[in-house]
Parts: structure tokens; sequence; C-alpha cells
């Protein structure tokens, strides 16, 4: 698998297939939230308010994963 591969499956396919595989629902929305802000960093356009976001989303990702 390649890169676009890789990321065609992150962010469009597996929201869909990985929909009630977990053991438990908040490792499927903790990827969910990963797969959200990926798609922030691939907009055309990033405007402050945005990079704002995506840092801070990271950020509040990061400390969830961590626990």
């Amino acid at each position: 698998m390649n890169a676009e591969m890789y990321a065609n499956w992150t962010l469009f396919i597996a929201p869909i297939v990985l929909r009630g595989r977990f053991k438990k629902p908040r490792y499927y929305k903790h990827f969910i939230q990963l797969v959200e802000l990926l798609k922030l960093c691939l907009a055309f356009e990033i405007s402050e308010m945005i990079l704002n976001q995506i840092d801070e989303g990271f950020r509040l990702w990061v400390e969830e994963y961590e626990k």
C-alpha cells in the first residue's frame, strides 16, 4: 500500500467499516476524532481559526490517548 491508499482507507473507508467493531465504543469515537482532525489538516486553505482548532484538537486527542 502507498500513502494515498492509507489516506483513502483512514479518511473514507475505515469510519464505515469499523463502526461497531471495537470492544469499547470509546475507541471508535477516538478514531473518528483523529479522522476529523486529519480532514482539517488536508484543507486547501487553513485559516488562523482552523489552525487553532487543529492545534487544540491534537492536544486533546493525545491527552485522551495517554489516559
